[in-house]
């Protein structure tokens, strides 16, 4: 190995121990509340962090290497060496003061630093004097110092080490190569084969604050944090307005406009029998209402999921509360619409990672995830395991079956492995199944026995591509290869099954009706169906209107699981709110929107709005807003009021807030 990669890799691994010894710091100071967690926990914790820091060490070496390595720079290194040690004594005094900033901000609110950390230091004068009152500065300041020296004394002892003779070239290339390998991995944060890089979300496996703490890079975390748009605003004062009007579209049990922190806590008493039910949930990718045998009898696109809705509870109105897959599994999981504008999703956003969910009233239930990819996917991973305690996440590397495309194993195979664990358990469990294969590219497995690959010769007309065709049905055929499979399996008469979709689709199906598609409907209507073999055989219609954040209650409800709800979703059968309350849903680039079985509304183009009688799939006649004065004062009320909820929510969820209202 040459002279120049040797110096390299030992200034890497400097920085690298360096960054680990605050990491066992941390630890160290943290350890009462830590010491609480097994040691595989521990382990864990810290092992992800050290990834975290080997990027973030990584990337300081980066000027490092361009000095030694660049072919025109590397010959006057003795001479350069003097003015790399005075910038890297810089880089030294900014990362101490980060670890500084970071600790005392950990001490004072129990959070890593991160970028809304920024905003105390707003006003100068007053975090200053805030800084000097309230911790020890100046001997703070002398150990910045001392370990200042440490770094710039092993630094330079690292650097003396060079020399301008020539290696051979072919030990240069390889050296080379080498050390670009090792930069590129320590970038990376993957020390297995995975598609998906080191994301902060697997910080968040644990749920428990001072894990995740442990985990966490300040420095990789302020750059996480970091708004992708704007910052979030505190909406504090127009939740408040809007209390009266959630309050009641909740039915929150103590409304209490004045509390400083507004309540939306709603509470079940338990109705189980005497074996808790077992649930499982499975979500189709782009399962659009609009592309389905349920809305259009004469397709035969998901024959199956027609005659499991003609033996369940049906909700033909039902909706994601918003788009694109991420958005909507973070509604489903938390109860909360995923309105966050600072990031493009909320699964991306650690600000709000921590939210009190429904799921996890599930006591003394396995909680289960499965999908075919990587949960690193838009960080679905930080979603599910630091909001639902406990969870068991099976992902790419666990399944048996071979990978079928980008997204992992087929459908078909990843839902008979989750049939095999299911099977397996020993305790009630809440499973939540996703599916991928109706997303690009369509893969369809050959051979399957059984499967039409016919094509209708007017597939056109429903809005399909030919491929895309027959990669719904696939989907409905794999479905029904896992109940049959289910049913002889010990879990299938005491278990809940729920189907639904996680969005609709953005091509238009020309059957639909033009106002239907005008409004883009069909990017958000999908089916729910919920089948429970011992309770329901006959079909129930059910023509309450609802959204991904009512999935979770509506289930604990059915399964009769006492729980605190203090999420915007709703039971569906609670008769309170009635067949005609109206669902929110949140829509990228537009205003949000409001339906129920009958009208549709969103406030667009003139601010007047606009109103649709809507039936399901017939053309909708279109009614003059003017028509429907009291209904349209309602409604634009209403959608305003329970945005500005949702917003609030978002960031006033979090489990500790929950606890403190029991």
């Amino acid at each position: 190995m040459t002279n120049r990669s040797k110096i390299y890799l030992k200034f890497l691994l400097f920085l690298w121990l360096a960054a680990i010894v605050f990491r066992l710091g941390f630890m160290a100071w943290q350890w009462p509340e830590i010491s609480n967690h097994p040691w595989s926990v521990i382990g864990k914790a810290f092992f992800i962090g050290m990834r975290f820091d080997g990027r973030i060490a990584a990337l300081i070496s980066l000027p490092m290497a361009f000095a030694l390595f660049t072919p025109f720079l590397w010959r006057f290194f003795a001479k350069l060496r003097p003015f790399v040690l005075v910038f890297y004594a810089i880089i030294f005094l900014l990362l101490f003061f980060g670890y500084f900033v970071d600790f005392s901000h950990y001490a004072y609110l129990q959070i890593r630093a991160n970028y809304a950390a920024l905003s105390l230091a707003a006003d100068v004068n007053e975090a200053i004097g805030m800084v000097w009152q309230s911790y020890p500065v100046i001997k703070l300041l002398l150990l910045i110092l001392i370990l200042l020296a440490i770094m710039i004394i092993i630094s330079m002892r690292i650097l003396r080490k060079w020399d301008a003779s020539k290696s051979p070239l072919r030990t240069r290339i390889i050296s080379g190569v080498a050390c670009f390998f090792i930069f590129a991995l320590l970038c990376y944060g993957q020390y297995t084969i995975t598609l998906f890089p080191l994301r902060w979300s697997e910080a968040y496996f644990s749920g428990y604050n001072e894990i995740t703490a442990l985990g966490i890079n300040p420095f990789q975390n302020l750059w996480d944090t970091t708004p992708m748009n704007n910052p979030a605003k505190d909406n504090t004062a127009e939740a408040r307005a809007a209390y009266p009007t959630a309050a009641a579209f909740l039915g929150v049990d103590n409304p209490d406009a004045t509390a400083e922190k507004l309540r939306y806590d709603r509470f079940s008493a338990a109705t189980a029998a005497d074996s808790k039910p077992n649930v499982v949930i499975i979500v189709i990718e782009s399962m659009s209402s609009s592309k389905s045998t349920l809305m259009f009898p004469e397709l035969d696109t998901t024959p199956f999921l027609k005659e499991l809705a003609d033996s369940s509870l049906y909700f033909p109105n039902y909706y994601a509360s918003a788009r694109t897959t991420a958005r909507s599994m973070f509604s489903i999981v938390s109860g909360v619409p995923d309105v966050n504008t600072s990031f493009e999703t909320s699964s991306r956003d650690p600000n709000v990672m921590d939210q009190h969910v429904v799921w996890n009233e599930f006591d003394g239930y396995e909680k289960l995830y499965m999908l075919g990819g990587s949960a690193n996917w838009a960080n679905i991973r930080g979603v599910m395991t630091n909001n639902v305690l406990g969870i068991r996440l099976y992902e790419e590397g666990y399944w048996k079956s071979p990978v079928m495309d980008v997204w992992g194993v087929s459908d078909m195979d990843l839902l008979q492995e989750a049939n095999q664990i299911l099977e397996q358990e020993t305790e009630p469990f809440v499973a939540l199944i996703q599916l991928a294969s109706f997303h690009r590219p369509f893969t369809v497995p050959d051979g399957l026995e059984g499967f039409d690959y016919s094509i209708r010769e007017d597939y056109a007309d429903y809005g399909f591509a030919p491929e895309e065709y027959l990669s719904m049905k696939f989907c409905d055929y794999a479905i029904r290869k896992y109940f049959e499979a289910a049913k002889q399996a010990g879990y299938y008469e005491n278990t809940i099954f729920v189907v639904t979709g996680d969005h609709g689709i953005s091509e238009k199906s020309p059957k639909a009706g033009e106002n239907y598609q005008n409004i883009r409907l069909h990017e958000f209507q999908v089916p729910l169906i919920i089948s429970y073999p011992k309770a329901f055989s006959e079909p129930q219609l059910r023509p309450e209107s609802g959204g991904h954040v009512d999935l979770f209650p509506t289930v604990a409800s059915i399964a009769g699981i006492e729980y605190q709800n203090t999420t915007l979703g709703r039971n569906l059968l609670d008769e309170r709110f009635g067949a005609d309350r109206y669902t929110f849903i949140r829509r990228q680039g537009r205003p949000p929107m409001m339906v129920n079985g009958t009208f549709s509304f969103s406030q667009e183009y003139d601010g007047k709005g606009q109103l649709y009688i809507r039936p399901a799939k017939d053309v909708p006649e279109w009614y003059p807003t003017d028509q429907f004065p009291e209904v349209l004062a309602e409604l634009e009320k209403l959608v305003d009021d329970i945005e500005q909820t949702a917003i609030y929510m978002l960031y006033h969820n979090s489990k500790a807030d929950a606890d403190a209202l029991d």
